[in-house]
């Protein structure tokens, strides 16, 4: 049977920083001839849009419908769990965009809150995971990115948001809702066309981590 999808990660697969990967252009290029290729990663540190503009930057044209993270994968579950809320967002690059397209409304700021969405930020302060754990303590659902340990950068190993989630969970008593896209759709939090198409029968994935791109 012919392969329906083909479901490709992008850090460490597709590039690493800004360095396209030797050989995935060939590769994502054949697998287009054969199957529909599917980007989908557990970055929180770019918008849809970004990440269109980095596969562009490193040769591979994409469209944000075949692009998938685990930023945008929050960004519809707090839409589809409560239209409008309130977000408390820890998350460098333009996340925030993806969630404004939807209607939520983002702040940094300690005030109430339904949601407290913990994505990668290199640059976060003690004050601002103080006030995360405040307004989880106050009723806010603590939402993770992801909980991987880290991700490849051109320079090593870099920490990923994971440990902060895992933070979090510790000071609150919380358990937080992953927005992960490398699980079957029965799964993820919330499931989108794309989302769903990961329990195509005949579809593969390529990611640089095993334990989270192959399930089952």
């Amino acid at each position: 049977m012919p392969l329906k999808a083909v479901h490709i990660d992008l850090d460490g697969v597709v590039y690493i920083s800004s360095q396209l990967v030797a050989g995935a252009a060939e590769a994502i290029s054949a697998l287009r001839r054969q199957a529909n290729v599917l980007f989908v990663t557990n970055t929180t540190r770019m918008s849809s849009q970004q990440l269109v503009d980095k596969l562009a930057s490193v040769g591979i044209p994409a469209t944000k419908d075949k692009v998938l993270s685990s930023g945008k994968v929050g960004a519809l579950y707090i839409a589809s769990k409560k239209p409008r809320s309130r977000v408390f967002l820890i998350a460098e690059g333009e996340l925030q965009k993806d969630m404004e397209a939807l209607g939520i409304q983002v702040t940094r700021k300690e005030e109430h809150c339904d949601f407290v969405f913990v994505g990668h930020d290199a640059e976060v302060e003690y004050k601002t995971l103080n006030t995360a754990m405040r307004l989880v303590m106050e009723g806010a659902e603590l939402l993770g990115g992801s909980d991987l340990r880290t991700f490849p950068t051109s320079s090593g190993q870099s920490m990923a948001n994971g440990p902060i989630v895992k933070a979090l969970e510790y000071a609150t008593g919380a358990t937080a809702t992953l927005m992960v896209w490398a699980r079957s759709a029965a799964e993820m939090p919330v499931v989108t066309p794309l989302a769903a198409s990961i329990e195509t029968v005949n579809a593969v994935w390529k990611g640089d981590e095993l334990s989270w791109t192959i399930s089952g």
